[in-house]
C-alpha cells in the first residue's frame, strides 16, 4: 500500500512517469522526488528490518506511513483549505515522521519534533494517526490549530467552533473581542455553542 501511495503521488502532478515535479524546476523537483521514492524506500525498509520493535509496532509504522503519504497526496495540489500542504513541506515530512517514530518508541513526547514543523507539515505528520496515543498528540494537534489560527485570523471563530477545547480558546476570544467585537457579537447570535 506504501508503494501504491508512493506511485500515486509520482503521478499527482499530472504526467503518468517516475518523477514528482510539481515545481517545475529541476533542482527541487529531484529533492522531491528522491523523498517520494528512496526516502520512504528507506523508510519503509528501516521499518520492517528492525529488530528491536515487535511485528504489531512495525506494522502500525508502515500504517502510519501509509497515511501520512495518502493525506499529502491528496492535500498538496489543492489551492486553499484547513488541510493545504505545499508540495515543499514534503522532505521535512517525512524526517519529522522518522524522528517521531524514533521518539515514540522510547516512550516520549513527540511534541518537541511537531513544535518546529510549519502548520501544514505538522498535521500531515498528525494524519498519520499512528502516534495519536503518545503523550505529545494533543499538545501538538493545539499547536497546530494555534498555528492555523495565526495564519487564517479572519477563521477564528469558524476554527474555534470546530474545535472548542483547545487550551488558548479563552485567550484567542478576548483577543477577538478586542479587535472585533461585532464579529463576536454576530457570531455568537448565530448561535455556537462555545459561547455561554
Amino acid at each position: 500500500m506504501i508503494d501504491d501511495e508512493q506511485k500515486a503521488i509520482l503521478n499527482s502532478d499530472g504526467k503518468t512517469d517516475n518523477l514528482f515535479t510539481p515545481a517545475g524546476e529541476a533542482d527541487i523537483d529531484q529533492i522531491l522526488t528522491r523523498f517520494v521514492t528512496r526516502k520512504v524506500d528507506a523508510l519503509q525498509y528501516l521499518i520492517e528490518s528492525d529488530t528491536v520493535i515487535d511485528q504489531r509496532l512495525k506494522v502500525n509504522y508502515l500504517f502510519g506511513l501509509e497515511n501520512l503519504l495518502r493525506h499529502f497526496r491528496s492535500n498538496w495540489n489543492q489551492r486553499t483549505g484547513e488541510k493545504k500542504v505545499f508540495y515543499t513541506s514534503l522532505p521535512s515530512i517525512i524526517s519529522a515522521y522518522e524522528q517521531c517514530m524514533a521518539v515514540d518508541r522510547r516512550n516520549a513526547s513527540i511534541e518537541p519534533v511537531i513544535a518546529d514543523l510549519n502548520y501544514d507539515a505538522g498535521l500531515t505528520v498528525l494524519a498519520s494517526t499512528i502516534f495519536a496515543n503518545n503523550a505529545g498528540y494533543r499538545p501538538s494537534f493545539d499547536r497546530m490549530i494555534l498555528k492555523y489560527c495565526a495564519l487564517n485570523p479572519s477563521r477564528n471563530l469558524q476554527t474555534l467552533t470546530a474545535y472548542p477545547d483547545v487550551y488558548f480558546a479563552d485567550s484567542l476570544i478576548r483577543v477577538i473581542a478586542k479587535r472585533n467585537p461585532k464579529e463576536l457579537y454576530d457570531y455568537a447570535q448565530a448561535g455556537t455553542n462555545w459561547v455561554h
